[in-house]
This record gives C-alpha cells, sequence and structure tokens, in this order.
C-alpha cells in the first residue's frame, strides 16, 4: 500500500477511527490496546491517517457523543472484537450502519459474535512475531476495503439493500397497476365518445335506453373519472382508488348491459 502518497482534499489526512476495548488504566486490556495501536496500526496508516482512539484523543464528559461523531466522520474503522466488548459491538453497529469501510481485528483463539461471525477478519497474537504479522494482515485488508468501487457488505447493509430491493418490485408492480387503470379510464372515454352520436333518444323505442339515463350514465362516468385520476395522483391511498375502480366497473357494465338491451328493441 502506498502510505505515502494517497491524500484527499487537496493533501488532507483521512481519519482512521479504532473501536476497541480499553479497560482501566494499567489494566492488561489497555495495555495490549495500546499496544497494538502504538507498535502495528501508527506505524502502518499513521502517514496517510490520523488515528483516532476513544481513550487516547477524547477529553470531554460527552465521550459517547464524540465517539458517535468521530465514527461518523471517519475514513476507515479498525474494530477489535477480542473479548466482545459491548461497547465495542455498539459503536461497530453504528459503523456498519454508516457504511464505514472497517477492518475486523481479533485475538487468536476467539471467535466474533454470531451476527458478525461471516465478516473477514484477521485473527492476532499477542506477542513480538504477532506484531509482524499484524501488521502485514493490516496492511492487505485496508487496502482491500478502501479500493475505489470495493462494496461494503456487513450484516445491517445487506438487510437494507435487500429491503430496498423489494421496495423497488413493490413500486414496479404497482406502476404497472396504475398503468393498467390508465387504460381502463382511457377505454371509458372512448366508450363515452362512441356513445355521443345516440343522444338523439328518437331513434329508440319506449323502451330504449331515456335520456335521462343515458345523462346520469355520463356524468357518473365522468365524475368517476375525475375522482380516479385524482387518486392516481396519490399512490399513498390505493384502498380508496381500488374501492373507486371497483364501482366504476360495476356501474360501467351495468349502464352498457342496459344500453345493448334497449339496442336491441330498436
Amino acid at each position: 500500500m502506498n502510505i505515502a502518497k494517497n491524500k484527499i482534499d487537496g493533501g488532507a489526512q483521512k481519519k482512521c477511527f479504532i473501536i476497541t476495548p480499553v479497560g482501566l488504566e494499567g489494566s492488561d486490556i489497555r495495555i495490549e490496546t495500546n499496544g497494538i495501536i502504538e507498535a502495528v496500526i501508527k506505524p502502518v496508516l499513521e502517514t496517510e491517517y490520523k488515528i483516532i482512539a476513544a481513550h487516547l484523543s477524547i477529553d470531554s464528559v460527552l465521550i459517547t457523543k464524540e465517539i458517535i461523531q468521530s465514527i461518523y466522520d471517519s475514513d476507515l474503522v479498525i474494530a477489535n472484537l477480542s473479548g466482545s466488548n459491548p461497547n465495542v459491538m455498539y459503536e461497530l453497529s453504528l459503523a456498519h450502519a454508516l457504511r464505514k469501510p472497517v477492518v475486523h481485528i481479533i485475538k487468536d483463539g476467539e471467535k466474533p459474535p454470531f451476527d458478525i461471525s461471516a465478516q473477514r477478519y484477521i485473527s492476532y497474537t499477542n506477542n513480538m512475531i504477532g506484531v509482524v504479522q499484524l501488521k502485514e494482515q493490516l496492511k492487505i485488508f485496508v487496502d482491500s476495503v478502501m479500493r475505489e468501487g470495493c462494496n461494503i457488505s456487513n450484516p445491517i447493509t445487506d438487510t437494507i439493500d435487500n429491503i430496498s430491493v423489494k421496495s423497488s418490485e413493490r413500486s414496479l408492480s404497482l406502476d404497472d397497476g396504475l398503468n393498467m387503470i390508465s387504460q381502463r379510464l382511457s377505454n371509458i372515454e372512448k366508450i363515452i365518445y362512441r356513445s355521443s352520436k345516440y343522444r338523439n333518444i328518437d331513434e329508440f323505442n319506449a323502451n330504449s335506453f331515456s335520456e335521462k339515463k343515458y345523462q346520469e350514465f355520463v356524468d357518473f362516468l365522468s365524475d368517476h373519472s375525475m375522482s380516479i385520476e385524482s387518486l392516481l395522483n396519490n399512490r399513498e391511498n390505493t384502498v380508496q382508488l381500488s374501492d373507486m375502480l371497483g364501482i366504476s366497473m360495476s356501474r360501467l357494465h351495468q349502464y352498457i348491459q342496459q344500453y345493448l338491451n334497449s339496442a336491441k328493441r330498436i
């Protein structure tokens, strides 16, 4: 990885946020965490990235807010899953939801929680040879997740993308349905137009389709056509649209049947 040349925004340094268990000052967890940062992460990334870790960089009573902001602003996230620390999992879920490029690492002999067990991760040993191996693997993994066009995949993004696809499919089906309804409305207009030549009711006998009935037919279709057109422009109320269309088709069928019966008697 060419650490020196890869800058953004005219030379501005990228940000790498480290999600990690911390522990109390002087504890084994704190010593191991600081060792990974100082011996592995900084030597590999600090010429390209500003390395940010909450316990080293953030001095505020609003530490949770600062962490969330730092994850949001980060270009890269490194998450140490060792010990399945609850705070780590909370911060990792945010990074996943924000589609941040994440490199997962975990202490050798441990397994990540089931929900993220399918994610790629680096196992490391907490000794000198482990430092060398982790540095080599970290370079490879960072290059992989940061390459242009890399697809960010994790349980959260995969689920959201799946929901989006299904929503798109539903929208497509709705569009097809509305197109069909529009076609039916067009057919209704054609029926009204063709029927206009029969406005001279004298052509029919006393039992024929009356002028009053004809006008009722035309008025009904005109009113319903406008109502349905209005509902077509507001796709949210599909139930009302369906009901209105059902009434239209039923009444249309009734009127046409009466019209045909009258025409046969001419």
